[in-house]
């Protein structure tokens, strides 16, 4: 939830090896980066009328039936060569504490890694957990950025950690190889407990439900891991790639979007299609679901809201540009970010809008809602926070160089990645 590539990856992402290039927005990596993809979505779209709509069950996207080649979890028993909890070095980067802050806006601290911070952090009983392009997990203290552990995988982590019953769960990108893991790691010892592999980059952020773990992948497939064990429950074959998407698992059912301009609600337990709605653009954005509705928007430059159970429209809300983040939804309102630039406000029932406050890049940076303040990273290098009910800015803090991935919220502190390889802790209201 959010930049130009070299060659392939998430929209606020990467260093060298196919990777992205600082200075590029969504739109331009969807020209350049994904032309195959793009072509295959529109394939997909021409079998739909023009409309947007919800769509009938079609016969070949029922659950997969499991081939021979399905990929496998790894065995718990972990091989020599297998990526295990990097010993620290003595030159093992660190975190540098600013002067005491006095007002909101002011740093705490940042903890600088090898490349850059696009996963968006997980913070649970004062550890911030986050990933990196420099292909490491990061296990952080929440409040003096001292590294407690890293773990290194075997690609790329533009994933955003889910951390349940301790133990943490992130995706992976080997764009090399052209697979990609999902990882279970110990939350206290950061050692591997299992890894899934798929066939292809899971940029795609886990979610956790039921003692299922539910996340997309390049290869097109939505997957269902038991938790415990790492083994596979089903995958469920959509019409293109989850390019960045993130699963939202509720009453049994997970909705995610895809890049073949879809968002698809999927049975929980049965892995399979109850319904699919068709919008006219790709579908990066991470839906959010409340009161029997899911928000969500696309690259065709709206924010929908259809119906949870029926896949029925709602409404839609027109943007200027492609909305890639993902909408928060607090108090009746949905506050979503937009390429136009803008952070929006709009009523979640008539979709008429509040109020948008305008930045200076693109926001693809989803915020986060605490305390009557949104707050949301843009392009132009600035970490906002906007008034939720009025839109008038309270503060923002300008880091200086690269995007920021989507914030989180804990105890009075802003934790955000950069695309400068840092990890940023800002104070949030002032001491």
């Amino acid at each position: 939830m959010s930049l130009a590539w070299a060659a392939i990856g998430d929209h606020s992402h990467h260093g060298v090896r196919l990777s992205p290039k600082p200075g590029a927005s969504p739109r331009m990596i969807r020209k350049i980066l994904l032309p195959a993809l793009a072509a295959a979505a529109l394939f997909m779209a021409a079998c739909g009328d023009d409309s947007p709509a919800a769509s009938d069950p079609p016969v070949d996207l029922d659950a997969t039936v499991l081939p021979t080649d399905t990929p496998t979890v790894t065995p718990t028993a972990i091989p020599t060569d297998t990526p295990t909890p990097t010993p620290l070095p003595t030159n093992t980067p660190a975190a540098t504490p600013m002067a005491t802050p006095t007002k909101p806006g002011d740093l705490l601290w940042r903890y600088e890694t090898g490349d850059r911070v696009s996963s968006s952090p997980a913070v649970v009983d004062g550890v911030v957990y986050v990933g990196s392009a420099d292909d490491y997990l990061y296990a952080l203290d929440a409040t003096s950025g001292e590294l407690l552990w890293r773990y290194e995988t075997e690609g790329s982590v533009h994933s955003s950690p889910a951390v349940v019953d301790g133990i943490v769960y992130v995706g992976s990108s080997d764009f090399i190889k052209s697979i990609g893991s999902l990882y279970a790691v110990g939350a206290a010892s950061g050692e591997l407990l299992w890894r899934y592999e798929t066939g292809g980059s899971v940029d795609s952020s886990p979610a956790v439900a039921d003692g299922v773990v539910y996340v997309g992948s390049w290869d097109g497939y939505l997957y269902a891991v038991d938790a415990a064990s790492g083994e596979l429950r089903w995958r469920y074959e959509m019409g293109s790639s989850v390019l960045h998407s993130s699963p939202a698992v509720v009453d049994e059912v997970v909705y995610v979007g895809s890049y073949d301009n879809h968002l698809y609600a999927v049975g929980a337990a049965s892995g399979e299609l109850l319904w699919r709605y068709e919008t006219g653009g790709s579908v990066y954005s991470s839906p959010a679901v409340v009161d029997e509705v899911v928000y969500f928007g696309s690259g065709d430059n709206h924010l929908y809201a259809v119906d949870a159970a029926s896949g029925e429209l709602r409404w839609q809300y027109e943007t200027v540009f492609s909305v890639d983040s993902s909408p928060a939804v607090v108090d009746g309102i949905v506050y979503v970010g937009s390429v136009d630039d803008n952070l929006y406000a709009v009523d979640a029932a008539s979709g008429e809008l509040r109020w948008r406050y305008e930045t200076k890049g693109e926001v693809s940076s989803s915020p986060a809602v605490v305390d009557g303040v949104v707050y949301v990273g843009s392009a132009d290098d600035n970490l906002y926070a906007v008034d939720a009910a009025s839109g008038e800015l309270r503060w923002r803090y300008e880091k200086g160089g690269g995007g920021l991935s989507s914030p989180a919220v804990v105890d009075g502190v802003v934790y955000v990645g950069s695309t400068d390889n840092y990890l940023y802790a800002v104070e949030a209201r002032g001491r």
